[in-house]
């Protein structure tokens, strides 16, 4: 309110010229965002405006601050494009444990089949660790995308006996209660070797 009082009072005593436009600059109306709105006694109308300015910014991928935009980015919800890009490049990151969340959120949440896809193609090196097998299996289940679930089977199968666990013999044995009959053959190829292992 102090800044808004502050603008309404300095717009008052500053002498108006014909030119407000261009001292504004609002070459681009697009990136402001219209705060408050006002007329004044002279039926002249006094604009607030929240103003977006583009900048630039290098860094390696272990720079603190870089990490946490993207991490940030990965999140955005406006723009499906930059999460997928976003979770690109933090592939290459997965072994870090905060990555590797945001990876799983990733997974878990998005609404967009391709963010999600990117997402699990960085989590495949870590498909034996518990936070990414539960993952999987969610996918598994609740995931509409057959390309997702797919590889989701094909991850939580893959170690065989070695990586086979209580909870994915479980989550496969609903899926074959519930899924789709591609699915299902794959699933019950699956336990039919494990039966005779």
């Amino acid at each position: 309110m102090a800044l808004l009082t502050l603008g309404f009072f300095g717009a008052r005593l500053a002498p108006s010229s014909g030119g407000a436009f261009n001292a504004m600059s609002l070459t681009n109306p697009a990136a402001s965002r219209v705060r408050y709105v006002e007329t004044a006694p002279n039926g002249r109308v006094q604009i607030v405006l929240d103003e977006t300015r583009q900048r630039t910014i290098t860094g390696a991928l272990d720079d603190q601050n870089i990490r946490a935009l993207l991490l940030s980015a990965a999140k955005d919800p406006a723009d499906p494009g930059l999460r997928v890009e976003t979770v690109d490049i933090l592939n290459s990151r997965a072994q870090a444990a905060d990555v590797r969340g945001a990876l799983l959120f990733a997974l878990r949440h998005d609404q967009n089949a391709g963010v999600r896809l990117k997402a699990l193609e960085g989590l495949k090196a870590f498909a034996t660790q518990p936070e990414v097998r539960t993952a999987l299996a969610e996918v598994l289940l609740n995931d509409e995308n057959p390309g997702l679930r797919t590889q989701a089977i094909d991850l939580l199968t893959a170690d065989s006996v070695q990586g086979l666990d209580r909870q994915i013999v479980g989550t496969l044995q609903e899926l074959m209660r519930t899924e789709s009959i591609l699915l299902l053959l794959r699933a019950a190829t699956f336990a039919a070797r494990v039966g005779g292992d």
